[in-house]
């Protein structure tokens, strides 16, 4: 913690050749600008750092509390409210589960259906024993780190290859890709098996992993 300071802004950068330093310029909560010299400079914002929140007809009328989900408002209550969720991607697959807990009554918005992973121990805690070995054995931190994140990625490229021999449908584009088709659809059909009219408007009609897949417990389709 030593090493970060918070509520400062990098408003630019610029490198000279001599002395060879970057100037990077920071722009504090009140105003005050500093300049920093520093031999490195590391940008780690990530490309979603700042949202992009869309207009839409009738946005001005909403006299409610409206926020992004990257600008959650920590001051404001949903027990009991009624809330709308707009999206169905990461973020509203992540947040919906959670919000249903104790808002009144929710609302999800979903423009058009996408391919969602179910993995029963995707939201699942750390066992105690895992905890051990973590702190405990070396690297067993960082394979654990790469099983989480990579098992969802190994062998992707095949899954949305399109085999030329294969029937192209607009659904699949090859036999393996079918079947993760048929592997996300009948576990679809096991969470919603009491609610068919929601069934229809989840399942997407375009092949899968061509674009962003989310991946959930069932939570999602649950809430």
């Amino acid at each position: 913690m030593d090493r970060i300071r918070f509520g400062i802004e990098v408003s630019g950068a610029d490198w000279t050749a001599r002395p060879r330093r970057g100037r990077v310029t920071l722009v504090h909560r009140d105003g005050s600008v500093e300049l920093l010299n520093a031999r490195s400079l590391i940008s780690s914002v990530g490309f979603l750092n700042r949202p992009s929140i869309p207009e839409f007809r009738g946005s001005a009328a909403f006299k409610g509390v409206a926020f992004h989900s990257a600008r959650w408002r920590q001051d404001v209550s949903l027990a009991g409210k009624r809330v709308v969720i707009i999206g169905n991607a990461a973020t509203g697959v992540q947040a919906t589960p959670e919000i249903a807990k104790v808002a009144g009554h929710l609302t999800v918005f979903q423009r058009s259906p996408g391919w969602s992973l179910i993995n029963p121990e995707y939201d699942r805690g750390i066992q105690a024993a895992e905890q051990w070995a973590i702190e405990h054995l070396p690297y067993f931190a960082g394979w654990t780190r790469a099983l989480v994140f990579n098992w969802t990625q190994d062998l992707k490229p095949e899954w949305m290859k399109i085999d030329p021999k294969w029937t192209q449908d607009g659904l699949s584009v090859s036999e393996v890709n079918q079947m993760m088709r048929q592997i996300m659809v009948r576990d679809m059909e096991r969470v919603m098996a009491d609610r068919p009219d929601l069934l229809a408007k989840i399942v997407p009609d375009y092949p899968p992993f061509v674009k962003r897949r989310t991946i959930q417990s069932g939570n999602y389709y649950e809430a």
